[in-house]
């Protein structure tokens, strides 16, 4: 169910910011365009690369979540522990 609704995100997300930047500022620059200055790769190529490791690291932070729930039997066990972990770590 959560790589379902993790999809739907990433899915709808992109469709948006494609459609903002042919609505917005389709004339400012080209996805299919080369930047110099990002290992000659072309925007899309860079914003696809981004988003995918951005999914990646959802799913890692993902699993932690899962894992400190399966952990604890107290819900509030598992929160606190998270937060905790998540800031010192």
């Amino acid at each position: 169910m959560m790589l379902g609704y993790s999809i739907y995100l990433y899915v709808m997300t992109g469709a948006v910011a494609l459609l903002g930047k042919v609505l917005f500022v389709n004339d400012q620059f080209s996805l299919t365009a080369i930047d110099p200055y990002s290992n000659h790769l072309t925007f899309l190529q860079q914003w696809l690369a981004s988003m995918s490791s951005s999914f990646i690291t959802l799913w890692l932070v993902l699993s932690v979540v899962f894992l400190f729930a399966t952990l604890f039997r107290s819900a509030t066990m598992a929160v606190t522990a998270g937060i905790v972990a998540f800031f010192c770590l």
